[in-house]
């Protein structure tokens, strides 16, 4: 498991977008989740609150 941290990029796992974690908000269902924002694609810039565990590091992408 990897730490979340503020400003990094990430990869959204559902949908494969790339995202930067903006914060953490609160807990849903008893999971972490966080705030996000989109980096890429045609709806750059929109906010959502994802799991942290559907965060993957940039790097997975290069390992698969």
């Amino acid at each position: 498991m990897h730490t979340v941290k503020v400003g990094e990029t990430y990869v959204f796992q559902k949908s494969g977008n790339k995202v930067k974690a903006i914060g953490p908000t609160t807990r849903h269902r008893g999971l972490p989740m966080w705030e996000v924002e989109r980096v890429d694609g045609p709806s750059v810039g929109k906010r959502m609150d994802v799991p942290e565990r559907s965060l993957l590091p940039l790097d997975a992408l290069v390992e698969e």
